[in-house]
């Protein structure tokens, strides 16, 4: 009697041709939204220049060519992803100068600061774990550059309104405004420890270091956050 072949152990012919590209699960994300999103880690992990649209579209579960329906090219994305942080930031300064401008300096710093870490820690693209200077320079794209002069501008003009009305101790005006405006941007290269903790949490404790740092009078941090407090403080929305 002929044996029977069970669905499983059938020889099956092989198709020809080019196989497809992995098949994705179902998800909420669009697919340009995770181009970004692998774009992001694969610049953060190896680099501008490193990095090539094949990788992008092999992270993400597409063809090459798929990938090309969304972006021109790797330019385009890495512009994409830089230009959303230029924008946010300039919005961020908008509605605290709004809300905050005529506050008494150590009031406005203190909110600053924290609106610019709680931003970032919750950034989905991390796009300042590639922005460094020289990987501006690589992708050829200066505004953001530019971006950061303003935002250094703004933060020495505040440190030094602080200095003047005594409420900051300093010996240096550049090295401590310079100071204060990069430990925003350090936020990128802490621990996945710290930054599993809630935002609001990380960027209230970052902001109370940096402020009680600075202040003549340390117990004016007490002031400050009270002040904060009766006023409703919410970090910017609408971003």
């Amino acid at each position: 009697m002929d044996k029977k072949v069970s669905a499983d152990s059938a020889e099956v012919p092989r198709r020809r041709g080019r196989p497809r590209a992995i098949v994705q699960a179902p998800t909420e994300i669009s697919p340009r939204e995770e181009i970004l999103r692998a774009a992001a880690t694969l610049f953060a992990t190896q680099g501008f220049a490193a990095t090539t649209t094949r990788q992008i579209a092999e992270a993400v579960g597409i063809r090459q060519p798929s990938l090309f329906t969304h972006f021109e090219n790797k330019q385009q994305i890495f512009e994409t992803l830089v230009t959303g942080l230029i924008t946010a930031t300039g919005r961020i300064y908008e509605l605290v100068l709004a809300r905050w401008g005529s506050a008494r300096p150590m009031v406005l710093l203190y909110a600053l600061f924290r609106a610019d870490i709680h931003y970032l820690a919750t950034d989905p693209y991390r796009v300042g774990a590639f922005t460094s200077v020289r990987e501006l320079e690589a992708a050829g794209f200066t505004p953001l550059i530019e971006e950061r002069k303003r935002g250094l501008t703004l933060y020495r003009s505040v440190v030094e309104r602080g200095g003047e009305a005594g409420e900051f101790a300093y010996g240096d005006l550049e090295i401590a405004s310079n100071l204060v405006y990069t430990m925003t941007e350090s936020v990128i290269t802490w621990s996945e420890q710290a930054l599993q903790r809630p935002a609001a949490l990380l960027a209230t404790e970052a902001a109370d270091l940096m402020l009680r740092a600075l202040l003549r009078r340390p117990a004016d941090l007490d002031v400050v956050k009270r002040l904060l407090a009766k006023q409703g403080d919410q970090f910017p929305t609408g971003i």
